[in-house]
């Protein structure tokens, strides 16, 4: 078993310190299509919600930064939104595998852990109108080497958060949670 373990700690050893085809860091921007999940425990016409399920959808601003080791990509990201009643926040951390398609193309894999805040800008709320939850998701794409300074990717991504916000007589005490954050992405990157 301990010869298992010491072959396994040199392979990822290996993996997480030779440099990819790609190059050693990107930083770049992009925008997403966001999908949120909003479960009501009552109907609140004046903001759209519906007793139960609901969706809402917002484009997001992306800003990242990339870390490459051999089939390894660490990501950071920071997600920007805005909806009709409030404004969301995401600072993720993420790891995903890549697989090689070529000289200039990877696909990827990957799960992410991060945190979220979400503050309400209405006056629906008397307590509590900032909410904040962990993030824990997997996204999967490809990225494409567009030359030795450019990337391109495109991606999705499942977020599982818990942000809760509680209203109070508006027009009945409701509690309002986000369960789920899904989006598709596409992302441009500088390469250094």
């Amino acid at each position: 078993m301990r010869s298992y373990t010491l072959l396994l700690s040199a392979f990822l050893i290996n993996n997480l310190f030779v440099s990819t085809s790609l190059a050693d860091y990107t930083l770049g921007a992009g925008f997403s299509n966001q999908t949120l999940t909003i479960e009501s425990s009552a109907n609140i016409p004046s903001m759209n919600l519906a007793a139960g399920n609901n969706e809402e959808t917002s484009t997001a601003l992306n800003l990242f930064v990339d870390i490459y080791r051999t089939n390894f990509r660490f990501n950071g990201t920071m997600n920007i939104s805005t909806y009709d009643d409030f404004a969301l926040a995401i600072l993720t951390g993420s790891i995903d595998y890549l697989i090689p398609a070529g000289d200039s193309f990877n696909f990827f894999a990957g799960a992410t852990f991060g945190s979220s805040a979400q503050a309400y800008s209405t006056t629906y709320t008397t307590q509590n109108n900032v909410a904040s939850s962990y993030v824990i998701g997997y996204q999967l794409g490809g990225i494409i080497k567009l030359n030795q300074s450019l990337t391109f990717e495109m991606g999705y991504a499942i977020r599982h958060v818990s942000l809760k916000t509680q209203f109070y007589n508006f027009p009945v005490d409701d509690t309002v949670e986000i369960t789920e954050i899904s989006h598709a992405y596409i992302n441009m990157g500088i390469l250094f």
